[in-house]
């Protein structure tokens, strides 16, 4: 019997709109708890990923989920924490990640060795 009802499938609900966020920060963004309140901002907001320190004195992250909560992190990405000085960025859209790919929170990666 065909379904009359229009807005019947029966396919599972489609996942959410997601986006995937590169970023690497330049300019007084170590030492100054950037990455801690990354962390504590992307969790508020809903998404995850990570973010690190990279040896050349910036700081890398990566963030994915709703377009509207990357864009409130972003936000406080530009402005930083109260000591830190954000002086450029380099940003890249990236592929969203599913499957065992996929980020399940938003972590700091650590110095290893």
């Amino acid at each position: 019997m065909d379904n009359l009802c229009p807005f019947y499938t029966n396919s599972s609900p489609a996942e959410p709109p997601a986006d995937t966020l590169k970023r690497v920060l330049s300019g007084k963004v170590q030492g100054v708890c950037f990455r801690i309140e990354t962390q504590r901002n992307a969790k508020r907001y809903g998404l995850v990923g990570w973010v690190k320190n990279r040896a050349d004195g910036n700081v890398e992250g990566e963030a994915q989920g709703p377009p509207s909560e990357i864009e409130k992190l972003v936000g406080h990405l530009k402005e930083g924490p109260r000591h830190a000085k954000v002086m450029g960025y380099q940003e890249a859209d990236l592929d969203v990640k599913r499957g065992q790919e996929a980020e399940t929170t938003f972590s700091i990666i650590r110095k290893t060795g």
